[in-house]
């Protein structure tokens, strides 16, 4: 009964920055040691049966992919070789046997609690509040950016009226010199 094992032997430790590999190459005692009287089932364990890593798109959450040939199940989902899934701890993941009574069913016969510690879960909440930051900076960037954008054009616009309003005020000047020019001939000429 592996519930009467010390939790420092039935346990795995994982980096959750890591990849992680699960298996008989990796945990040979470990198997050995869970299945103890059931040795049969330690031949469907493969060398590297499972490989748990970081999703790099979702804080918490990792990528399982089947590397046996034999499948697994994490919480509901069935991985055959070479599929993988994304899962957010705590879930389970199930070592499949093949049922001799049923040609496409499994049973399971091994499955572990896949759960983060809690400092791991710190580090996992730590990461999505930095991620919730970086986002929310990027967002107050790209507001700035509008308002400069915004900022520019009105100088634009303020700029070509300036420069209307000039064009009006020497045409306008002009215009008053021609008058006065005329005037002043219409005095002589009196």
């Amino acid at each position: 009964d592996a519930s009467a094992l010390p939790i420092s032997r039935r346990t795995l430790g994982l980096d959750p920055n890591r990849p992680f590999f699960v298996g008989r190459q990796h945990q040979c005692e470990f198997f050995e040691m869970l299945l103890g009287a059931e040795q049969r089932y330690l031949t469907i364990v493969g060398r590297s049966h499972l490989e748990i890593s970081p999703s790099s798109s979702q804080p918490g959450a990792f990528t399982i992919t089947n590397g046996s040939a034999n499948p697994i199940s994490v919480g509901e989902q069935r991985l055959a070789k070479g599929q993988h899934c994304l899962a957010q701890p705590p879930t389970s993941i199930s070592f499949l046997a093949a049922s001799s009574t049923d040609a496409n069913g499994a049973f399971s016969f091994l499955t572990l609690s896949f759960e983060c510690s809690s400092m791991a879960k710190a580090q996992v909440d730590q990461k999505r509040l930095w991620q919730q930051q970086v986002s929310q900076q990027q967002q107050q960037l790209q507001q700035g950016e509008a308002l400069l954008a915004q900022q520019r054009q009105q100088v634009e616009q303020a700029s070509a009226l300036l420069a209307q309003q000039q064009k009006e005020a020497a045409s306008l000047s002009q215009q008053r010199q021609q008058q006065e020019a005329l005037w002043q001939q219409q005095q002589q000429q009196q």
